[in-house]
């Protein structure tokens, strides 16, 4: 949309669902023609729906494929496991809650500053998919490298 000097005021969003209950991490690129007081003003419009990090615009189709898209790599495996622990004798309730807690300590003990990868990988002594995570680990690649290299393609 160009405004009466001719100049483009875009933004680009990648939302997330997360955003449905205002928890969205929705990377944002704004063009060169909007100022400082539109960003913030519809930065201010947007503020229910979680967090708007302002990112380069290159990157925005790598934030798709790793944000916005990313709950889906991980929903089908919290319920399975939330129906699992189910069937080990724990209530609705306290499978909900265990699950929680475990997916968010996950992520504060893997992004801890003072752990190194190889020492989070050996906090646990037994792995039950260690069998299978070089498969899982090439299905990531395989359909997300497809999706971000379909995804570039679309937008350039």
């Amino acid at each position: 949309m160009r405004n009466q000097t001719g100049s483009r005021k875009m933004a680009r969003i990648i939302p997330n669902a997360p955003s449905i209950i205002n928890k969205g991490h929705n990377p944002i690129t704004f063009s060169n023609d909007m100022t400082k007081k539109e960003k913030m003003k519809l930065l201010e419009i947007l503020e229910p729906l979680g967090e708007f990090p302002e990112v380069e615009e290159e990157k925005l189709e790598a934030y798709a494929v790793i944000t916005a898209m990313g709950p889906t790599y991980f929903w089908f495996q919290f319920i399975e496991l939330e129906r699992l622990a189910k069937s080990f004798g724990m209530d609705d309730e306290e499978a909900k809650k265990a699950i929680e807690k475990m997916v968010k300590g996950a992520v504060d003990v893997l992004y801890h500053p003072k752990l190194k990868r190889d020492e989070i990988l050996d906090l646990i002594p037994i792995k039950p998919l260690s069998e299978s995570e070089a498969k899982i680990k090439s299905i990531y690649k395989d359909k997300l490298e497809a999706i971000f290299k379909t995804t570039k393609m679309i937008i350039c």
